[in-house]
């Protein structure tokens, strides 16, 4: 027992001698740990990779700080960077958590402290997105593009993680860019989407849009239109609106739905019916209101004036 205590005595007495201990390495190896978490979590690498980073950092330090060899040296080494990563966690267990998990890096999810998922009543509102989009009517098997964009709905800075489609015709949409990383307040980026209806009528789904704290769900909406047109072969019905049947060609047709875009994206419309100074109504048809150059509308009454030589009827 003498024996046993008195190598306990001297194993201390060399873990001492390596400085393991010392204020001076316990300051550097837990700055070492905190640099090492910082990186990994600017990286966002996941909980399990910034604890490595946060502790391979230490142990790096502790093996140029500390002194002598053996087993001393390896213990003194084992204590101080557990030591600088208990540290470590701690502190930064306690920020995430005053900070309802968010790290001080970029605001991204907690480092080392998982928060709670948002119960029912919890506020997800982080984004500011439209509530239905609007894709063009379009010929049955043909294409069209559509869009919306997204932004933080507060002061905020958010993390967008992506979007995904679901719903009934899903399959009728496509998305073509994605919005995803850390969007801060009075930025922006925009979700893009193909629509192609397998069929005639009304078509529907949804994409969902994650982010940090939760998702958001925008419903999209188009319509298929039959493709038996009525039309001579090279020419296809304008859809200018959902009624406009004057028969154009593709490329023609083409212009027209990014017209149709262009007033939606650029806001060309006042807000009380009336386009902005630039821009006057298309009127291919009596119901057609959206805001065009006058140059763009010249064409379209060129349209309706070639109508009946393009028709089949």
């Amino acid at each position: 027992m003498a024996t046993r205590t008195s190598t306990d005595l001297q194993l201390g007495r060399q873990v001492r001698a390596t400085h393991a201990l010392g204020a001076l390495q316990l300051l550097l190896a837990v700055a070492a740990s905190v640099v090492g978490t910082l990186l990994s979590s600017f990286f966002d690498i996941g909980r399990p990779g910034t604890l490595i980073g946060a502790g391979i950092a230490p142990l790096v330090t502790a093996v140029f700080t500390t002194r002598g060899s053996g087993v001393a040296r390896s213990i003194g080494i084992g204590v101080l960077t557990t030591l600088a990563l208990l540290i470590t966690v701690s502190g930064f267990t306690i920020s995430d958590l005053l900070r309802d998990g968010k790290s001080p890096v970029a605001s991204r999810e907690g480092t080392f402290w998982k928060p709670p998922l948002p119960g029912p009543s919890s506020n997800t509102s982080g984004l500011s997105v439209p509530e239905e989009v609007t894709c063009p009517a379009t010929e049955v098997h043909h294409t069209a593009d559509c869009r919306f964009g997204v932004k933080p709905a507060g002061s905020s800075t958010v993390s967008v993680n992506g979007a995904a489609l679901d719903g009934r015709d899903q399959d009728d949409f496509r998305i073509t860019k994605q919005c995803k990383g850390t969007l801060k307040p009075g930025t922006a980026c925009s979700i893009r989407l193909k629509f192609t209806p397998s069929a005639a009528g009304d078509r529907e789904a949804e994409v969902t849009v994650r982010f940090g704290s939760g998702s958001t769900v925008v419903q999209l909406v188009g319509k298929g239109v039959d493709g038996a047109n009525g039309c001579r072969d090279g020419f296809e019905p304008r859809r200018a609106t959902e009624s406009d049947t004057v028969c154009v060609t593709p490329d023609e047709k083409a212009a027209v739905l990014q017209q149709n875009q262009a007033h939606q994206d650029e806001h060309r419309d006042r807000g009380d019916g009336y386009c902005v100074d630039g821009f006057v109504w298309r009127e291919a048809t009596s119901a057609d209101h959206i805001c065009v150059t006058p140059a763009e509308r010249t064409e379209a009454a060129q349209q309706n004036a070639q109508n009946s030589e393009r028709s089949a009827g």
